[in-house]
């Protein structure tokens, strides 16, 4: 059995719930269970995929989970968005942009011009070269574009200066 023969969601929950039950992968793989899965390198290229936009699905995995807590949410209870949703009790996280540096000076390496520039991979290492305040900016519009409300967005002051 082959991880094309199924979707990457069924990759995903599988992984996923190795994690609820405190089992690794490894040891899953070497157990009496080991037909439910497929095989190792299967699971390895799914997680290495750079095709798969993962803020993306962090972000929609985020806005449906909130969207469960908040209707066991009193109303009157203020709710927060620091790249992350809370309620005071529990933290989803919504997004995340791995920075490098707007300025050029700054980089340790530059970007490949052979990357294409259609994938994800492209798109995140140019979402990485944005000035942090932009960055913040873009983070927290695609949280609320996606239908997630906050009454108040918290955020360190490093967002804020411009080093």
């Amino acid at each position: 059995m082959t991880l094309k023969q199924h979707p990457a969601y069924e990759a995903f929950q599988f992984l996923l719930l190795l994690v609820f039950q405190g089992k690794n992968l490894f040891r899953f793989l070497n157990s009496k269970h080991k037909d439910q899965a497929v095989s190792k390198n299967a699971y390895y290229r799914f997680l290495n995929e750079t095709s798969y936009n993962w803020n993306r699905f962090l972000l929609l995995l985020a806005a449906r989970v909130i969207a469960i807590f908040d209707k066991l949410t009193r109303k009157e209870r203020v709710k927060v968005l620091a790249l992350g949703w809370s309620d005071g009790y529990s933290f989803i996280p919504v997004g995340f942009n791995a920075l490098s540096s707007a300025a050029e000076s700054n980089r340790y390496q530059e970007m490949s011009a052979d990357i294409d520039r259609r994938s994800n991979g492209y798109k995140v290492r140019k979402e990485s070269l944005m000035a942090k305040t932009n960055a913040a900016i873009m983070l927290i519009q695609r949280d609320l574009n996606t239908g997630i409300q906050a009454d108040y967005v918290l955020m360190d002051t490093w967002f804020t200066t411009n080093q």
